[in-house]
């Protein structure tokens, strides 16, 4: 790829879909693009964009994702991993990484998904070097927060004995993800059908926190 094309679309890599979130739900338009993208160290890599456009708030959420080169993922599998949530202001994407609750919230509004779409693919050639940069150190996205659950829950709830987190692996967790007026709630069931349940804050600061039946202080 030369200097003016860094990342270039993939021809038929573009899906839509109309998605429910909440209940009562709202009706989400869910996009998603493929792009081959050179680093500026010369890496290539295939570079996969989701986006989500909530039509009343006119609210645009989105996420990048690298997958190997030459390789394709369907809308649906991108979407799975992620739990989302449409308040008055923003759109809130929470998602389990190994023994950590990734995080994405926007404020982002477009009158239209085109138009957002747009945007963002200027944003992304913008910010290539930094997205590059870094990738090649730590290999997730620049965008995510993050809420370190291995500070409050032993491995072993994630993952079986003997069982190593990398390369990494998928843990053992089913997550529930609720609004709680202005608060979180994350409903963990682990390994053995053990069950922990996390209360957040509106800012996502960890109040309180339950394991096995038992409240623990938070540190």
């Amino acid at each position: 790829m030369s200097s003016q094309s860094a990342m270039q679309f993939v021809l038929g890599s573009e899906e839509n879909k109309l998605i429910r979130i909440g209940e009562p739900f709202d009706e989400v338009q869910a996009h998603k693009r493929e792009l081959d993208v050179c680093f500026p160290s010369g890496r290539l890599k295939r570079m996969v964009v989701v986006c989500l456009y909530e039509t009343k708030q006119r609210l645009f959420w989105w996420n990048y994702s690298f997958i190997n080169k030459n390789s394709s993922i369907d809308i649906a599998n991108c979407l799975e991993k992620w739990s989302f949530h449409i308040l008055d202001n923003k759109i809130v994407g929470f998602m389990l990484f190994t023994t950590q609750i990734l995080y994405i919230e926007y404020s982002e509004r477009y009158e239209t998904l085109h138009e957002a779409c747009r945007s963002l693919m200027l944003k992304l050639e913008n910010q290539l070097e930094e997205i590059a940069k870094h990738y090649e150190c730590i290999e997730t996205p620049h965008l995510l927060q993050v809420i370190y659950l291995g500070r409050y829950i032993d491995r072993h709830f994630f993952y079986p004995p003997g069982q190593c987190i990398y390369p990494l692996r998928k843990p053992q967790v089913n997550v529930k993800i609720t609004r709680l007026e202005d608060k979180w709630k994350i409903e963990l069931e682990g390994v053995k059908k053990r069950k922990s349940s996390l209360i957040l804050s509106n800012d996502y600061e960890v109040l309180e926190i339950w394991l096995d039946g038992i409240k623990k202080e938070i540190p």
